[in-house]
């Protein structure tokens, strides 16, 4: 009889402490794995907010605020090409280096720039040797140069700036397909320009 009134006895003290809202409290207070969760969902956050604000553009010298850009010069037989690009490099310098377009002898900076090279060549795989085509291939190859005028040096250069793209003749005519590298061009040049800083 003696432990049978001390189990219930234990029972009983259980059944109130469960029923206390002060226990309840004190029960749901600690919690170990909550900071562990805290911590884990701050580093995410932080993550994520420095993956969403990533951006591979910068800004130019301050004193740079107009630029110089004739028309590219063409060393191909693409007639058509010295223009689209000149094009397409003054947007992008206009849009997101925030320069305004200068005169031959007032800009504090100029960009010039010669097509060299195109290919238009069939896209094979397999292997060298190999005749399964797979596509044709469009690669337009440039010559580039960014000057600072105000300081009389070059920012920065390449003699070998090319893209390429493939495309498939009964979907794409090659004409598109050359527009798309020189989109392709000028997006990587107004990068490669505004990494420097």
């Amino acid at each position: 009889m003696s432990r049978i009134k001390a189990s219930t006895q234990v029972h009983k003290y259980r059944f109130r402490n469960q029923n206390n809202p002060r226990s309840r409290r004190n029960i749901h207070r600690y919690r170990p794995w909550t900071s562990t969760v805290r911590a884990i969902a701050c580093f995410c956050a932080v993550s994520l907010l420095s993956c969403s604000h990533y951006s591979t553009s910068g800004r130019l010298p301050e004193h740079l605020r107009t630029v110089y850009i004739p028309t590219f010069e063409n060393e191909t037989a693409e007639f058509y090409l010295p223009q689209l690009i000149t094009d397409q490099v003054t947007d992008r310098f206009l849009s997101e280096a925030n320069l305004r377009l200068g005169d031959a002898a007032g800009a504090d900076a100029a960009l010039t720039g010669s097509v060299v090279r195109y290919f238009e060549e069939a896209e094979t795989f397999g292997g060298a040797g190999s005749t399964d085509v797979s596509g044709r291939r469009v690669t337009v190859v440039l010559r580039v140069e960014f000057t600072d005028r105000v300081e009389g040096k070059t920012l920065w250069e390449s003699s070998n700036f090319s893209r390429w793209v493939t495309y498939e003749p009964d979907r794409e005519s090659e004409r598109e397909a050359a527009e798309r590298v020189v989109n392709l061009l000028a997006d990587d040049m107004i990068s490669s320009v505004l990494q420097q800083w």
